[in-house]
């Protein structure tokens, strides 16, 4: 369930959460997460995965996270979207506002489409911009 951990060694780190249990690890998802940190100058982001783990059970990677961003560990977590906190949207939200709250910036990775993402923590004012319930 808990994966690659290598702990606050920088100010940057990446959560990913995959259920049913990947057994490539999501390492597409972790390499364009790495690609997208290096975009913005960040340093090699710390790598947190619970693999195999629903949003609804036991996170062990997920709590250690949080432990070391409370503590001032991370300045910026990068996810691929929300999902990965919760599929449920108020939840993920609770979550990211939760991680923004310890001084940590949450960024969600750019769309494939090309048009431009909005930092997970962006999601509720773009929904009141387009007038979309939130």
């Amino acid at each position: 369930m808990c994966a690659h951990h290598r702990g606050p060694t920088g100010r940057t780190a990446m959560y990913l959460r995959c259920y049913p249990y990947d057994r490539w690890q999501m390492g597409s998802h972790q390499e364009e997460l790495r690609d997208y940190a290096r975009r913005l100058g960040l340093g090699e982001p710390a790598v947190y995965l619970d693999n195999g783990a629903s949003s609804l059970g036991p996170r062990p990677a997920f709590e250690r996270l949080l432990r070391h961003t409370a503590g001032g560990g991370y300045q910026v977590l990068l996810i691929p979207g929300p999902f990965v906190f919760s599929l449920h949207d108020n939840e993920a939200r609770a979550l990211t506002e939760a991680i923004r709250s310890f001084g940590c910036h949450v960024l969600e990775l750019p769309s494939p489409t090309g048009l431009p993402a909005l930092p997970a923590d962006d999601l509720d004012r773009a929904a009141v911009r387009a007038r979309l319930p939130a």
